[in-house]
């Protein structure tokens, strides 16, 4: 079967269809879901007590740096919008003890709203 948004009343109704006395083979027909998928909410239930399982909390890739370091890099670009981002680089690693690539300083700084064309004006003021 193809990938699809099944809702949790249809997994609901194939769990009561089998706690009911139908049959997986006879489910399947019915509702087009698989017996596969039947029995993996039936486990969902017995582990989480709904047929959706709970959302995990460590979701997508960890951030490279902390809180405090995109503070130290945001008060280090404020102080001195001057600076090129390798030494930005440099001070992180022997302050922080933290390495990262030039990249990631352009995200961080990117992701914080402070542009070029910001940071140009400061620097000639």
């Amino acid at each position: 079967m193809v990938f699809r948004h099944i809702s949790r009343d249809l997994k609901l109704r194939s769990l009561w269809m089998l706690d009911n006395g139908y049959l997986p083979d006879e489910i399947q027909p019915i509702l087009n879901v698989s017996d596969r998928s039947v029995r993996h909410w039936a486990a969902n239930i017995q582990d989480f007590g709904n047929v959706i399982r709970p959302q995990n909390a460590l979701h997508g890739w960890p951030h490279t740096l902390t809180a405090t370091q995109i503070h130290a890099v945001i008060d280090l670009v404020n102080a001195s919008p001057e600076m090129y981002l390798n030494e930005i680089r440099d001070l992180l690693a022997l302050e922080h003890d933290v390495l990262v690539t030039v990249t990631t300083l352009h995200d961080v700084i990117c992701a914080a709203g402070l542009t070029f064309k910001l940071l140009r004006r400061q620097a000639m003021e």
